[in-house]
């Protein structure tokens, strides 16, 4: 392609400002807050990349597929970067292309172009229950260990935690609301007799904190995922836990944990709030001792 060619084009929408727009529309979307600055992130750096290679201010309707391989190729050397990570770019480029095509943005929806990133999938790490009563034994900041307990006996994510208000834990009818737009859209997820005994002895004890709106508040206010993730990470290894033990992995083994105890893939599917059944499925583990037991069934 000639540099030279898109200097001299004047169109009316840069690559700038239809990533603004594309935000604004995945906001409205009521997409979560990670996922927008993912998208952000892997978009800027692309736009960023085009910017210095063509030496220009680039416009939306000038992009090529042959731009994402380059920027993929000399960027994201796949020896170098695990597949997990390119596959995402890809996805961000791609969904900001059809929207960009959609919207009238560019004459040719090159989206269609892009072939996606085979991706290596790694069986998820999870925690047994066990495993989640050792690590809770260790915990003794009192914020922390509530936080971690509403992560693995109600499949919060750390995120959700972090912006719970006083008002969305309703003790009466036992469940927790999740605000999840802008739009004022609500999960309600329930609370199991377990979480409600520990998260009412929570309450009782958490003094100063509770002039805050924040369910999970320290004396100082909002938590941080960091912080969280620092406490989990010292918990582990002082519970002798061979797994790294991080706010994820909680979310991941409430729905490990469900299935093997015989809870079907639809209702997990509710309870974590997956829009898509695919998404679900990745936490289905083919251990060896469960397919010798299933294989026995035949006998």
């Amino acid at each position: 392609m000639n540099h030279a060619c898109l200097a001299n084009v004047n169109h009316s929408l840069t690559v700038k400002e239809a990533i603004e727009l594309f935000t604004e529309h995945l906001e409205t979307l009521g997409r979560s807050p990670e996922t927008i600055d993912t998208y952000k992130d892997n978009l800027y750096r692309f736009y960023r990349y085009l910017c210095n290679y063509y030496n220009s201010q680039i416009y939306v309707d000038k992009i090529t597929d042959d731009d994402l391989l380059r920027y993929l190729r000399e960027e994201y050397n796949h020896e170098y970067y695990a597949s997990a990570y390119r596959f995402n770019i890809v996805t961000a480029f791609k969904c900001f292309l059809r929207f960009c095509y959609r919207k009238g943005y560019c004459t040719e929806d090159i989206a269609k172009k892009i072939k996606q990133v085979k991706r290596k999938v790694k069986e998820r790490v999870y925690l047994t229950d066990k495993e989640v009563e050792k690590l809770l034994l260790c915990i003794e900041h009192p914020v922390i260990k509530a936080v971690v307990q509403t992560m693995y006996y109600a499949g919060l994510r750390i995120s959700e935690c972090i912006q719970l208000k006083v008002s969305d834990v309703d003790f009466e009818k036992n469940w927790i609301m999740i605000r999840e737009d802008t739009e004022g859209n609500i999960q309600k997820v329930p609370i199991s007799h377990k979480l409600r005994s520990a998260l009412l002895s929570y309450v009782e004890n958490r003094g100063n904190s509770q002039e805050f709106d924040f369910f999970f508040a320290t004396r100082t206010g909002k938590l941080s995922a960091g912080y969280v993730n620092l406490k989990l990470k010292e918990a582990s290894e002082k519970a002798g836990l061979k797994k790294v033990v991080t706010n994820h992995i909680l979310r991941h083994s409430f729905a490990s944990n469900l299935l093997e105890k015989g809870a079907d893939i639809f209702t997990v599917q509710k309870l974590l709030r997956h829009k898509n059944l695919k998404t679900t499925l990745i936490y289905l583990h083919a251990d060896i001792e469960r397919l010798r037991k299933a294989i026995e069934l035949i006998s």
